[in-house]
């Protein structure tokens, strides 16, 4: 399998969480702090069918577990984790993104820190790690190191 394709979707993953017009596909519960940060933890409804993941040409309904760790000063999603389970071949597959803030110029964007995935299959060899690290963001440029593990 090759996770490469995994790196474009750590924004897509938080905005299909919380973005408003997902919210109705999740229960959510908030947990207690953790340090400073605010702890949310949720669950795609159990009778959602709208949400859907493309796993290798196979659409499975999504039934996916996580929790979000946020900032309460800035509001922002500082890590964030999410459990796909109804994965079909997959025993388990789970996506950890860090995010910080960068200062470009003047101002303050939150942007990825980690990109974590790990997935493991029912075949132990096509099991596999994908990490992608992102330091020293500057305006249109970023410097990014993989590093991909069997």
């Amino acid at each position: 399998m090759d996770y490469r394709h995994f790196t474009r979707s750590f924004n897509y993953m938080i905005n299909a969480t919380f973005s408003p017009a997902m919210l109705r596909w999740y229960d959510f519960t908030q947990k207690s702090e953790e340090g400073s940060r605010l702890v949310i933890q949720y669950e795609t409804k159990k009778d959602q069918g709208v949400m859907t993941w493309n796993i290798n040409g196979d659409l499975k309904a999504a039934h996916d577990t996580g929790k979000a760790w946020i900032d309460p000063l800035e509001m922002q999603v500082t890590r964030f984790e999410r459990n796909l389970l109804n994965i079909g071949r997959m025993s388990a597959w789970k996506i950890t993104i860090e995010q910080s803030p960068f200062a470009i110029g003047d101002r303050q964007f939150w942007l990825p820190k980690s990109f974590l995935t790990e997935i493991a299959e029912r075949d132990p060899r096509d099991t596999g790690t994908f990490l992608a690290e992102y330091t020293n963001c500057k305006k249109f440029t970023t410097e990014i190191q993989i590093r991909v593990q069997h």
